[in-house]
């Protein structure tokens, strides 16, 4: 098993269970509100998503 760091830890070394469970919870949020960037088979609305997350203006021709 890897260390666990000590962000994740209780003063007396057991694993602090609260801190990993709201790290765990925040790093979901971060991922679901990730933009992927599109491929080739993406839908329009994909890529109108990718676009405006990189901040192409709506009215711009694709």
């Amino acid at each position: 098993m890897d260390k666990i760091p000590e962000k994740f830890l209780n003063k007396d070394g057991t694993v602090n269970t609260d801190a990993l469970i709201k790290s765990y919870a925040e790093l979901e949020k971060k991922i679901g509100a990730m933009i992927s960037v599109p491929s080739d088979e993406s839908d329009d609305a994909s890529r109108a998503k990718f676009n405006h997350a990189i901040g192409v203006p709506d009215d711009m021709p694709l």
